[in-house]
């Protein structure tokens, strides 16, 4: 009976890992995605709410539009990257720094020759 307890708690954990993995590792990979033209992301920044529950596609010319800043370039950069610099041109424009977190949403095909959507 103690084994099978035993068994079952390490069942368990192991589970638990599994889980903890599966999710982990598609939001660590997202981190070093370089962005493209076509790709949509969602911003969401603190301090801010021109942001919150939008996502925005990175336009043919890999810019973004974006409320309060304008212009971004957003193509070519990695995810870490942009959220850095938005967090700087944003905190010209807030009382005080916010803080930017980046999410993929939508990607161009992966044939790279594929004309942006």
């Amino acid at each position: 009976m103690t084994l099978m307890i035993f068994k079952k708690k390490g069942f368990m954990k192991l589970l638990a890992v599994c889980v903890v993995v599966a999710v982990a590792v598609p939001c660590l990979a997202q981190l070093d995605y370089t962005l493209r033209p076509g790709d949509y992301i969602y911003i969401a920044a603190s301090k801010t709410s021109k942001y919150n529950g939008r996502a925005f596609k990175i336009r043919n010319d890999g810019f973004l539009l974006l409320p309060l800043i304008g212009r971004v370039r957003a193509g070519g950069i990695r995810v870490t990257i942009l959220e850095k610099q938005l967090t700087e041109r944003l905190s010209n424009n807030v009382p005080s720094p916010p803080h930017v977190t980046i999410t993929v949403v939508g990607t161009r095909s992966l044939n790279p020759d594929a004309p942006a959507r």
